[in-house]
């Protein structure tokens, strides 16, 4: 079934869902991931220096990965839910 558009109207309907309500929640979910994201990286790098001694590469690297991905998925919620 093609997309309507009705006239004066924003909102495209796809099956009767409001694809902009898609839209929002995308967003919510890349926010969301942006946050864990960040989470995730104060979180290690507060207990890499109050653990003491020395940084550890290894740790820093895969949590770097690791907000990356959670971002990374968050912005493909957003891109996917969207319809962009």
């Amino acid at each position: 079934m093609v997309p309507q558009t009705r006239q004066g109207d924003n909102t495209t309907r796809a099956k009767g869902v409001d694809v902009t309500m898609l839209g929002r929640f995308g967003e919510v979910l890349y926010w969301g991931g942006c946050i864990v994201a960040g989470l995730i990286t104060v979180f290690v790098a507060f207990n890499d220096r109050t653990i003491g001694g020395d940084f550890d590469w290894w740790t820093i690297t895969l949590s770097a990965i690791l907000a990356g991905l959670v971002w990374l998925t968050g912005r493909a919620a957003m891109y996917v839910l969207a319809a962009r």
